[in-house]
């Protein structure tokens, strides 16, 4: 069971991939993006919407990891309070 999920997880990161080299090469026009006090240089407008959507995914894994970890802290703390109800 675990080597179909872990080729299933494969086949769609792989096919993510693929999508997203393909819209990047199809999206050659040069752009320069503003930010608020900064305007960065020009690239492709399939460069921009990468990079944008990965810090996007950076920041959705930390933010779940977060979760996570406060969650594993919670139960940590509740096992420690079982077992000192228990002795």
């Amino acid at each position: 069971m675990r080597l179909v999920l872990f080729l299933l997880k494969s086949f769609f990161f792989f096919l993510a991939l693929a999508i997203g080299a393909i819209f990047a090469v199809y999206n050659d026009e040069q752009i320069s993006v503003h930010f608020v006090f900064v305007q960065a240089s020009h690239a492709s407008v399939g460069f921009w919407l990468l990079l944008f959507m990965f810090v996007g995914v950076l920041l959705g894994i930390f933010s779940s990891s977060l979760m996570v970890f406060r969650y594993y802290r919670i139960l940590l703390k509740s096992k420690k309070n079982v077992g000192a109800d228990s002795e």
